[in-house]
């Protein structure tokens, strides 16, 4: 019976070794590419933005490439070619993910991102306002391009939007609810 068993189990590490991950699942390379010109951008902020893009484009389908590359790859290309960030086509994005070698691209170009509190100027003033407004700006461009498909979306998103300040909502979570909306659209997903 022991010798039984132990015929079995070479059988099954013999076979499984055959069978590698490469052969069960071809997994395409996503580039997520952010381009900050605000400076505000941190690792935690990155992080999130790039958790919208790996549920779109999640394992054992996808995976996320290193952004570095990709990212001095775009910037190269997109200064050569001398257009705005708000005016990018297909072949542009072609062009990088045929460079960075990915069969995604998800491109996201922040321009303005601020939260600006607004006072007001106090009984005297005929616009007086007890509340605490806040106005926030949310500029971005945000391009998903699919290599295989030679699709591609676009988001010019030009937001400013004035509430009470308890209210708002932060102009990195606009950012972040539009990336999501795009990536779902771009993989017929329904919008969250």
């Amino acid at each position: 019976m022991k010798k039984l068993l132990f015929f079995c189990l070479c059988i099954m590490c013999f076979l499984g070794g055959a069978i590698t991950a490469e052969a069960a699942y071809d997994m395409k390379p996503v580039a997520f590419i952010v381009l900050d010109r605000t400076g505000e951008v941190n690792s935690a902020l990155f992080k999130d933005w790039k958790q919208q893009v790996r549920q779109g484009y999640h394992v054992p389908y996808y995976y996320i490439v290193n952004g570095k590359e990709a990212e001095h790859l775009a910037l190269d290309i997109i200064m050569s070619k001398g257009k705005s960030t708000a005016q990018l086509d297909k072949s542009i994005l072609r062009q990088i993910a045929e460079k960075a070698k990915v069969k995604v691209v998800t491109l996201l170009v922040v321009n303005k991102m601020e939260e600006v509190s607004l006072n007001s100027m106090g009984w005297g003033n005929p616009f007086y306002d007890a509340e605490d407004l806040t106005r926030v700006y949310a500029f971005a461009d945000i391009y998903v391009y699919k290599l295989e498909e030679n699709k591609m979306l676009k988001k010019v998103l030009r937001s400013v939007v004035t509430d009470n300040a308890a209210l708002i909502t932060p102009a990195s979570t606009v950012i972040k609810y539009e990336l999501r909306s795009l990536v779902n659209t771009m993989e017929n997903r329904p919008q969250i």
